[in-house]
C-alpha cells in the first residue's frame, strides 16, 4: 500500500471515528429520553436505566456507519479541493481511480465493521436488551401491585391486593378507575395475576365483579 493511501485512510478513518463519536452521543441521548421515566416514575435503578441505554449502542452505532463514512469521504474530499491537494495529484499524474482508492478501501473496513455489529454486537446486546426490560417488567409489576397497602402509582388508578403468595398469585383484589371523566369502575375479584408479554403487562382476574359509577353534571 503506497504512502498516499495510508496517509488517506488514516485521515478518512479519523473522521470517521470523531462523526461516529457525536452522532452516537446524539441519538444516545435521544434514545435515553424515552426510557428515563422508567427511573422518574416506576422505581428503575439508574445502573439499570445505564445497562439499557448502553445495550442500545450497537443498534445506534450499525445506523450511523453509513451516514459516518459518506460523511466523513465527502469532507474529506473537500479539504482535498480547498487546500489544492487534489490538483498536486491529478499533476502528478494520479488517475481517478489512484486518488478514490482510499476512499474504497475505508469503505470496505466500514462495511466489514457494519457487519461485525450486525452478526454478533447487536444481536447479543438486544437479547440482553429484552432480558433485563423483562426483568425490570416484573419488577415494575411488584412495585405496583404491594400488598395489604392501597397503591395509587398510576394517575387515576387504585390498586388494592390483600395477599400475594410466592408465585405471584394474588388475593383480595381491588382496583378503582377514575381516569375517565364522570365515569368512574370499580373491579374486585378473588383471584388474580399478571402476564407480562412483549411490552404489555396485563392483569388477569378471576371470580370477581365490575361495576360503573355516572357522575351527573349539570348543564
Amino acid at each position: 500500500m503506497g504512502l498516499y493511501n495510508k496517509y488517506q485512510i488514516n485521515r478518512i478513518l479519523r473522521l470517521c471515528l470523531v462523526i461516529a463519536f457525536f452522532l452516537t452521543i446524539v441519538l444516545w441521548v435521544t434514545q435515553s429520553f424515552r426510557i428515563f421515566d422508567l427511573i422518574i416514575n416506576n422505581g428503575v435503578a439508574i445502573k439499570d436505566f445505564l445497562k439499557l441505554s448502553i445495550y442500545i449502542l450497537p443498534l445506534l452505532i450499525y445506523n450511523i456507519l453509513p451516514f459516518t463514512i459518506l460523511l466523513a469521504s465527502v469532507l474529506e474530499v473537500r479539504k482535498m479541493i480547498k487546500e489544492k491537494e487534489l490538483l498536486i495529484l491529478q499533476s502528478n499524474r494520479y488517475s481517478d481511480f489512484q486518488i478514490a482508492k482510499p476512499f474504497m478501501i475505508s469503505s470496505v473496513l466500514m462495511t466489514v465493521i457494519a457487519l461485525l455489529f450486525s452478526s454478533y454486537l447487536m444481536p447479543k446486546g438486544y437479547k440482553e436488551f429484552k432480558r433485563l426490560q423483562f426483568s425490570l417488567q416484573q419488577n415494575y409489576a411488584s412495585f405496583l401491585l404491594e400488598k395489604g397497602i392501597f397503591s395509587s402509582k398510576i394517575n387515576g388508578l387504585t390498586f388494592y391486593i390483600a395477599d400475594r403468595t410466592e408465585d405471584d398469585i394474588m388475593h383480595g383484589i381491588l382496583m378503582n378507575d377514575s381516569r375517565i371523566p364522570n365515569k368512574e369502575i370499580t373491579i374486585t375479584a378473588k383471584f388474580g395475576r399478571l402476564s407480562i408479554n412483549d411490552n404489555n403487562i396485563a392483569l388477569i382476574l378471576q371470580n370477581g365483579s365490575r361495576q360503573e359509577y355516572y357522575r351527573l353534571t349539570k348543564n
